[in-house]
């Protein structure tokens, strides 16, 4: 039965149900409801389409990294940095061509080719977040590799502003008064040092630093 509403004049009007106006709408606009329908089918179809297609190229992106990876603890130094290209060229958009790019950087660093490592490293600014302070700190160690200390220590305070809190911060630590005493800086060493046992106690990292500024305690034989 259908609702009904109640005007001025006492008179009740006849209001049609939501289901019958759809209908109507339907057998009025046949054409228009059929091409909407096809349309957003089609949608659907190509939007699961594309999202299979895409899972099956981040798939094969990471399985080419990790054969380009063992290419390289093999020894085999320059086919590998060829692999790691081919994964940063042939799929970019995928999350594996950034690591592609920081290990062909680390790559480099292990055959000592430094000034080649910290251009990959420094192509990680904007790359994925999760490599974004191994590539800072990466770059950093390439630099005091090269002699930049002062570059290097402007790296690992870069680091240290935005990472205090990452698993690296009391490496990049000792990194920084390492180049500090290189850099004659034995004040500003010493209170890196001194910083470190405070920040990081009961830690390897600790120990060293003390015995840095002869603070080690004996250990018990």
């Amino acid at each position: 039965m259908p609702s009904t509403t109640w005007v001025a004049s006492g008179e009740p009007e006849l209001k049609p149900r939501r289901t019958d106006q759809v209908m109507t709408f339907v057998k009025e606009n046949r054409e228009s409801v059929v091409a909407g329908s096809v349309v957003l089918l089609a949608a659907i179809l190509l939007g699961s389409w594309f999202y299979l297609h895409y899972r099956q190229i981040n798939d094969t992106a990471w399985k080419q990294l990790f054969i380009a990876q063992q290419t390289g603890f093999a020894g085999a130094y320059a086919e590998a940095g060829k692999k790691f290209d081919e994964v940063v060229s042939g799929f970019a958009r995928s999350g594996a061509a950034g690591y592609a790019v920081m290990g062909k950087g680390d790559l480099l660093f292990r055959q000592e080719k430094y000034k080649e490592a910290l251009e990959e490293y420094r192509k990680l600014a904007d790359g994925p977040k999760a490599i974004r302070p191994f590539a800072l700190y990466n770059a950093g160690k390439a630099r005091e590799a090269m002699g930049a200390s002062a570059e290097a220590a402007a790296d690992y305070r870069d680091f240290l502003a935005k990472y205090s809190d990452h698993m690296l911060a009391p490496e990049a630590h000792y990194s920084l008064a390492a180049v500090q005493e290189k850099l004659g800086d034995k004040e500003g060493a010493r209170a890196a040092y001194e910083k470190i046992a405070i920040l990081y106690p009961d830690t390897s990292w600790s120990e060293n630093a003390k015995q840095k500024t002869g603070q080690a305690t004996a250990q018990p034989r």
